[in-house]
Order: C-alpha cells, then sequence, then structure tokens
C-alpha cells in the first residue's frame, strides 16, 4: 500500500519482532568436580615439593648449628617455614573439600530439578509455566492483530487470556518485568531493542530463538520524485562502501557491555580465591625462608674468617 504513493530506497537495515527472557542463570547446570585447572594443580604440587626440600634443607642446618651462637635463629627460620607450608596445605585441602561437598549438592540439585530452557516461540506455545506478553496497544500489538500466522493468532489469544500478567504500557516496563522474573516471563519488543539491551549489563537477558515477524527500514520519498534515483544510489554507495556494516558493528559489538565483563560473568570460584592465597603465602614462605637462611649463612661464615686479635697480655712471647 506505502509503495503506492512513495518509492522507497533499497533498505539500509532489518529488523523484526522477537522474544526476551531472562537467563536462568546457574540453575539446571553441573558443574566439574576438579576445582583447578592443570596449570594450577602443577604450580601447586611444584611449590608444595619446594617447600617440603626448603623446611628439609632447613631442618639440616639447624640441627648442625644447634650448638653454635645462631641455632636458635635457626630454629625459627626452619619453624616459620614449616609453618607456611602447614598453613597453606590445609587451606588447599579445605578449599578443595568444600569446593566438592558444595558442587556435589549442586549438580544433585539439577539432576533432581532438570530446568528445560526455551529455545522458540513454538515451544514457548506449548507450555503453560512462562507467561509471554508485549506492550499493549502499540507498534508490536498491532501487527500481531493483523497477522494471519496462526502461532501469532494462537500467541495472541493466550496474552489476551492472561489479561494484565502478559501486557505493559511501554518497553522498559517489559524489560524490567524480565529481569526481575526467575525466566517465567518472555517479552515481545523490536529484535533491534532486544539485541542492544542482551548486550547491556547486567547481562541477565538472552533472545529466544529466530525473529517472529521481519520489517526493513529504508528511506521514502514521494513517488516520481526527482530524489528517488539520487537516494537510490546513495543507498546503495553506502551499502557497498560496508559504512551500514560499521555502524551496526559499532553499535551492537563494540559497544557490547558483556563481551566486557565476560570475566565477571565467570568469577573465580571460592577454591579458585583460596588456591591464589595459598600459592603466594607459600612463595613468600620459601623465600622469606631461604633469603633469611642465606643472610645467616653469610655472617656465621664472615665471622669464623675474621682474624683473632691478641690483646698484650695474651700476646704470645718468642725468643
Amino acid at each position: 500500500e506505502r509503495e503506492a504513493v512513495v518509492d522507497f530506497s533499497p533498505p539500509f537495515f532489518t529488523s523484526g519482532l522477537s522474544m526476551m527472557i531472562r537467563k536462568r542463570g546457574k540453575q539446571g547446570r553441573l558443574y566439574s568436580l576438579n576445582p583447578y585447572s592443570a596449570p594450577t594443580w602443577l604450580a601447586i604440587v611444584l611449590l608444595e615439593i619446594m617447600s617440603i626440600a626448603t623446611s628439609s634443607v632447613l631442618y639440616a642446618h639447624m640441627k648442625k648449628a644447634d650448638k653454635q651462637r645462631n641455632g636458635q635463629l635457626r630454629i625459627y627460620i626452619w619453624l616459620f617455614s614449616l609453618l607456611m607450608c602447614i598453613g597453606c596445605t590445609v587451606m588447599i585441602t579445605f578449599s578443595v573439600l568444600q569446593h566438592l561437598c558444595s558442587t556435589s549438592a549442586l549438580n544433585e540439585e539439577a539432576k533432581a530439578n532438570p530446568i528445560r530452557l526455551i529455545e522458540s516461540a513454538e515451544e514457548l506455545v506449548e507450555q503453560d509455566e512462562v507467561k509471554y506478553g508485549m506492550v499493549n496497544n502499540e507498534f508490536t500489538h498491532s501487527i500481531f492483530e493483523a497477522s494471519n500466522s496462526s502461532l501469532h493468532r494462537k500467541m495472541m489469544e493466550t496474552m489476551k487470556r492472561n489479561g494484565d500478567s502478559s501486557f505493559v504500557s511501554d518497553i522498559a516496563e517489559g524489560i524490567a518485568k524480565v529481569r526481575e522474573s526467575d525466566g517465567e516471563y518472555a517479552f515481545i519488543l523490536d529484535d533491534a531493542v532486544n539485541t542492544m539491551e542482551n548486550e547491556r549489563r547486567p547481562c541477565d537477558t538472552r533472545k529466544i530463538g529466530e525473529k517472529l515477524t521481519t520489517y526493513y527500514f529504508a528511506v521514502a520519498t514521494r513517488k516520481g520524485s526527482d530524489l528517488s534515483p539520487k537516494v537510490h544510489k546513495a543507498m546503495e554507495s553506502i551499502k557497498a562502501r560496508g559504512d551500514l556494516d560499521r555502524i551496526y558493528h559499532h553499535w551492537f559489538i563494540e559497544r557490547s557491555q558483556c563481551q566486557i565483563s565476560a570475566s565477571a560473568r565467570n568469577p573465580m570460584s571460592k577454591a579458585e580465591q583460596n588456591v591464589t592465597y595459598s600459592i603466594y603465602g607459600m612463595i613468600f614462605g620459601v623465600a622469606i625462608s631461604v633469603v633469611i637462611s642465606l643472610i645467616v649463612t653469610h655472617f656465621e661464615r664472615k665471622r669464623e674468617h675474621r682474624p683473632v686479635k691478641f690483646t698484650d697480655e695474651e700476646t704470645p712471647m718468642t725468643a
């Protein structure tokens, strides 16, 4: 109908209607019982060996020096090294056991209460647990009302039957309702808005399946206007240069807050944090013990090679 009165340029953007739902997060997910990666385990084993070796060497030196002036100081160094080694080992062991207990409980709960993730509009209509809705009496509502699709009609009937629990007054309210639900409400909105919101913090929403409908954005000019071919040519030139792709990449990909916060979405577990502290503790303990022991040994050897000074009374008489 519109093409009868206006000329359209080639489309510069494609969008449509899609559905947003809150991510289920950690529910239903199975976790690995192994708390650390292979490099972390290797670092733990090497540091344990170094700590034990350091304590053993310090103990041997302590036994040799127990009758000397610095024998007591060596005992303190050995005890410090031993306590650091034992303390860090206990912390790692406790952390592993804590991880095993909590992970096993989560896995058992996930197996006992499996969660089915909805991946399409067809799956959404065939169930009753997750409600869905849209902005009432707006563009999206009119598209569904005028649609000949059996899927759209069935969805519209369900939304009308659910009444106020389905419809909202604006897009912001719909997105807020999705975020406040625990994956129990899906919101139908413009696909571009859906994509952009999913890439914003707190990164807790996702798109369900493909677009429900597709529509295009283009520049309209008066039918038969001299501007029509110029606009058409300019739009083709912009598309050929890749300007539109660069604009899309800038706004939808480069400005994504969820790619930047990928590490925040997968933060270190308690076990990983504890082992980090333990590794630093063992490195600190070994380093301090070795450095102090070397300093003590250096001064002992320096004192042993110091020349003996005699007083006049103690100077031996020579013939």
